[in-house]
């Protein structure tokens, strides 16, 4: 024993008292003590050590540290806070599924037989009762709460008597503190920020060694007594360290002897101020950047990261958090690879057996979907053994047939509320079988197989789904169910299904609930994950999200999506009366110390994102309240929308190491017209002596959208503008396909045509849109008829119409130029246009009407939005043409103008109108242009080039 003693003694290890407390404003420093204390001189080795964490980052933590620094771990077993008081009694822990079922029994029962009582939680569920396991638990997380603070009076009498009741089932954890305990071994409590007064004096009793990090030198109690004064020595911790004060309070009203030992070296500005309680200083360590996105949050930390990789900084010293860290994991995973570790990562996310039943869960809640079907149907599990030509047969049939939700009629009916087979399982499936039958280009006679699989596929699936939403079980039965249905469709995976839910088949609880009440339940036993890490995943980037002493010491750490209302975050129960203790702290509170300790553990450098702009509009967005004192004493950086803008690679720009960045900013600037204004002035160009093929829908950009036209000639990548579509609103575009639509058949077969292509909706929305619509395309085939041209007529002459040879043009400087495409509404007496007859609308159709005059298509125009028609007024329209196709290889070479709503201000020489019609104009190119490029005043330059082509026109029409 002698010689062990000797041993300790030669590690440094002292002889302290039974029971005390150490503060350290580092958590290495706190590790130091309970090393010693674990080991203490004359101790057995084997001796019973039973440690109390905060949370499994810390378990592991502390292991490794453990092994690295005494290459022993014997005896020791870290626990849990409600774990270890449990042990220490000798008594089976409590089952948090079991109280949460209990109490969802007794809600369900009082909902029946003490309506009186329980009407606020009556209102609560409404016609939601998955809403009962929901408050459940809640339920069972306040009343662990409840017992750990001590009894208190409850206003709500509903909730005062599932208190009582849930007292009756389980043994009190309150009285439980009060008795001595049985288990024997030294107690070490390390790393809470909180603890509850009756846990603190119960440890306290039992002479625990307690290890509590602290970011100041003095007792916290002062400090808020100081600021209720008036007298604020420290604004940040003050805002910060609320839950940490309560802990000191305790500490200084207590008779446990406490040791300080606070690393005073090598701190940063900001911990330095915090340990001293000084004024804030300039702290070059802590960078806060702006982002437009998530993606860019992510990519920024990727850019900024790289110089620490580069240098001596391993992946293990960086620690990624953020308030959800499921929130980013699809974006760290894109933007580093396999260089992170998602700490939270379960196996839900990995395993392929959790995801196939977690679809077939969704099936109703996305209303068997066309995307949720595919999924399940290209699931690598699933029976049919599909390979990926076949899947990718079904995904053409689902595109082409119009398929979007709903399994038929009746479903859509139960759902809506309105019957209609259009885009429905069933109709695409009724539309594949006539196409079998009659002969049809969208499956083949090979595929009919496939095609029933498919169908019966879907008559058995829902049919089981059916069974499943209908039935009451209790939740042993229902796990035994989710087996059932899962060996049913899908071959078996790694086990991890059956793993989680055999434990759910031993549950005593016979209480029968519906699928929609157990389902939170189920869900939640599905998506747990152990904290077993491999070793290769130790060498990682962690990601993790910010829960109490998750943020853990680190050289860098980095918080993602720090903006007002995601951190930190409130408590948003929106049952009144869930009545908590005056002595536990709002989450408020708690999540502000969380960011008080990255403030602590940051070693070299503390960097911090947020979103700074909303997506949707562009508006600004402001960052997290507790960056607020911060913001004016450390570097401030907002970035552009791309990460390939040039201000990130000036000499003294925004910080990028991106060499794709880089690049794509070369090829940008590469790119960029190799005028210097916009809109110049227009130069001579030289026709090339070649043939040269020119497609009818160029030739219409050209007229409509010049820009545009200019700026894929020369390579642009094509920028489409996303806009947030009113549900209850039909776009111009869908309404001019419909208008065409119209002209070659009955109204209500086009809105059908459209309804299945998901340009309309069905079901309610469309009964309160179907008015709007008929308004405005009604007249189209009511005046076609009226000009007596017939809509059938249209069609099969059209139809001859594509099949016409290409027309050729014969220019200057022997330059032959064939017109291919297709000439829409073209019958034997007219030209059937779908526009007003106004300058802009001649303007926009004009090249159709060159081109079906010199096809000998007809004389004459009819403008169908409002029933006019226009007659030739040239009898050769080859110089028009000749003239139109010089301006359309102009406008390749330089950009131009010309838009059809600014070529009456051109003409009558109106600058300013025409200047003002042009920013006014909708075309996504030009308002791009507008905002990234100098637009010079030279639009009467063009004025000659205006006359040329349109003059002529617009006299004689207008």
């Amino acid at each position: 024993m002698k010689e062990e003693n000797n041993n300790f003694l030669d590690l440094g290890i002292k002889k302290l008292n039974p029971s005390t407390l150490f503060f350290s404003n580092q958590l290495e420093k706190l590790f130091e003590h309970l090393q010693e204390q674990l080991f203490l001189e004359g101790a057995s080795i084997f001796a019973s050590r039973l440690i109390i964490v905060p949370s499994p980052a810390v378990e592991q933590w502390l292991r490794l540290r453990l092994a690295e620094h005494l290459g022993i771990a014997t005896a020791i077993q870290p626990f849990f806070l409600t774990q270890a008081v449990y042990h220490l009694f000798k008594q089976r822990p409590i089952q948090r599924i079991e109280q949460i079922l209990f109490l969802a029994e007794k809600i369900s029962k009082g909902l029946l037989e003490d309506q009186v009582l329980f009407e606020p939680v009556k209102q609560y569920i409404g016609e939601r009762p998955q809403r009962v396991m929901i408050l459940a638990k809640k339920l069972a997380y306040l009343f662990q709460r409840y017992g750990q603070y001590g009894d208190f009076q409850i206003q709500h009498p509903w909730q005062q008597f599932l208190w009582e009741q849930h007292q009756r089932c389980f043994p009190p954890f309150n009285e439980l503190l009060k008795r001595p305990a049985l288990a024997k071994g030294k107690i070490h409590v390390f790393g809470l920020n909180h603890l509850p007064p009756l846990l603190f004096h119960f440890f306290e009793r039992q002479q625990a060694s307690f290890y509590f990090l602290s970011p100041c030198k003095e007792f916290w109690s002062d400090l808020y007594q100081e600021a209720c004064c008036g007298d604020r020595p420290q604004p940040l911790l003050l805002s910060l360290g609320r839950v940490g004060g309560q802990l000191a309070k305790m500490v200084e009203e207590s008779s446990i002897q406490t040791y300080e030992d606070y690393q005073e070296e090598a701190l940063h500005p900001t911990q330095y101020s915090l340990l001293h309680l000084l004024p804030l200083q300039q702290d070059s360590s802590i960078e806060i950047h702006a982002a437009s996105t998530k993606m860019r949050e992510v990519q920024i930390l990727s850019s900024l990261l790289q110089p620490y990789l580069a240098s001596s900084v391993e992946p293990k010293d960086i620690l990624i958090m953020a308030p959800d860290i499921k929130e980013y994991a699809p974006y760290l995973r894109a933007v580093f690879g396999s260089w992170v570790f998602l700490k939270e990562e379960t196996n839900r996310d990995k395993d392929e057996e959790i995801q196939a039943i977690e679809l077939l869960f969704s099936m109703e809640d996305h209303r068997w979907s066309a995307t949720n079907v595919l999924k399940v149907l290209r699931h690598p599990l699933f029976k049919s053994h599909w390979n990926a030509k076949q899947c990718e047969t079904i995904h053409k049939w689902v595109v082409e047939t119009g398929i979007r939700w709903g399994l038929d009629g009746t479903h859509r009916k139960r759902v809506l509320g309105v019957e209609t087979d259009h885009g429905t399982w069933k109709d695409g499936c009724c539309q594949l079988l006539e196409e079998l039958g009659c002969g049809g280009t969208r499956i083949d006679f090979p595929d009919a197989e496939l095609l029933g699989e498919l169908m019966d596929i879907l008559d058995v699936l829902p049919k089981a789904l059916d069974c499943f939403y209908s039935s009451q079980y209790c939740l042993s039965q229902w796990a035994r169910a989710c087996l059932d249905l899962y060996e049913k469709f899908f071959d078996s995976g790694s086990g991890v299904l059956a793993q989680r839910l055999t434990p759910l088949l031993t549950q005593s609880n016979k209480h029968s609930y519906p699928f929609q009440v157990i389902r939170p339940l189920l869900e939640e036993v599905l998506s747990q994950s152990g904290t077993d890490n491999r070793m290769q995943d130790l060498q990682r980037i962690c990601c993790d999200s910010l829960l109490p002493m998750r943020c853990l010491p680190a050289k860098i750490i980095c918080l993602l999506g720090m903006n007002e209302g995601a951190f930190p975050r409130y408590d948003t129960d929106s049952l009144d009366g869930l009545q908590k203790s005056s002595e536990l702290p709002p989450q408020v509170d708690f999540d502000r110390y969380l960011f008080l300790e990255a403030l602590l553990n940051y070693r070299d450098k503390l960097l911090i994102t947020y979103q700074g702009r909303d997506p949707l509009d562009g508006s600004e967005l402001p960052p997290s309240p507790v960056l607020q004192l911060l913001l004016p004493h450390v570097s401030h950086c907002i970035h552009p929308l791309h990460g390939y803008d040039e201000r990130y690679f000036l000499e003294q720009g925004l910080p990028s190491s991106s060499q794709d960045n880089y690049e794509l900013c070369l090829a940008k600037q590469e790119e960029k017209p190799s005028c210097s204004v916009l809109f110049h002035i227009p130069k001579p160009f030289e026709l090339p002596q070649q043939e040269i093929v020119v497609h009818v829908s160029d030739l219409l950009q050209c007229v409509r959208t010049p820009l545009r036209h200019f700026y894929e000639q020369i390579s642009f990548a094509k920028r489409k503008k996303r806009t947030q579509e009113d549900p209850l609103s039909v776009s111009p575009l869908v309404l001019a396909k419909l208008r065409r639509l119209c002209l070659k058949m009955p109204q209500q077969q086009a809105i059908e045509v459209l309804q299945r292509q998901g340009e309309i909706p069905t079901g309610n929305l469309f009964e309160a849109l179907k008015e709007r619509i008929s308004s405005q395309i009604l007249e189209v085939p009511t005046q076609t008829y009226e000009l007596q041209l017939g809509v059938k007529k249209t069609y099969e002459i059209e139809q001859d119409v594509f099949h016409m040879p290409a027309f050729t043009v014969c220019l200057k400087n022997k330059t032959i130029v064939h017109v291919v495409g297709r000439l829409e509404g073209v019958s034997s007496q007219s030209v059937i246009l779908p526009d007003k007859a106004d300058p802009v609308g001649a303007i926009k159709w004009w090249p159709v009407c060159l081109l079906s005059h010199s096809l000998g298509l007809g004389t004459s125009w009819t403008f169908s939005r409002d029933q006019k028609q226009k007659q030739a007024f040239f009898q050769d329209a080859m110089p028009a043409l000749t003239t139109l196709l010089h301006y359309y290889f102009q406008s390749q070479s330089q950009a131009s103008p010309l838009y059809p709503q600014i070529i009456l201000p051109i003409i009558k020489g109106d600058q300013d109108r025409a200047f003002q019609t042009l920013e006014e104009t909708l075309d996504p190119a030009l308002q791009w242009a507008l905002q990234t490029q100098q637009i010079g005043r030279n639009l009467p330059t063009w004025q000659h080039t205006a006359c040329e082509l349109y003059q002529e026109m617009i006299h004689a029409w207008f």
